[in-house]
């Protein structure tokens, strides 16, 4: 598959994906903080997506587990960014509107999504030479 066509393929599971965390962490943040919320929400969605990815955009052979476990340090990382992207908000705004929390939320989770195709292409889904 051409660098195109990834990016496109991965764009558009990219959205779904975040559609699906926004979706969950507004229904997970009725319940708890932000950073809880956020991990619930992440999860469900990097499950999906990883699956996704290895089978429509990088079109891999490669066993299921191992990319599950290779993209689960991706997951750490991502994690981490949009929770402290949150903290942070939590920090500067101390009772910041659900609106804001989500903008600040979909920001970080653009600016991970770049890195995490990176990768993705070059470690996780990376073709054998």
């Amino acid at each position: 598959m051409t660098l195109t066509r990834q990016v496109v393929s991965f764009s558009v599971i990219g959205v779904c994906s975040g559609a699906l965390t926004l979706v969950i962490y507004v229904m997970a943040r009725d319940w708890w903080s932000p950073v809880v919320a956020n991990l619930v929400a992440l999860t469900a969605a990097t499950l999906f997506n990883t699956e996704a990815n290895r089978r429509l955009t990088f079109g891999t052979p490669r066993r299921r587990g191992l990319a599950h476990v290779q993209s689960a340090v991706l997951f750490a990382a991502h994690y981490a960014l949009t929770s402290c992207a949150l903290l942070g908000l939590g920090v500067l705004v101390p009772a910041p509107s659900r609106t804001l929390e989500l903008t600040v939320l979909l920001t970080a989770t653009l600016v991970g999504t770049v890195g995490r195709f990176l990768l993705l292409r070059g470690w996780v889904f990376k073709k054998a030479a």
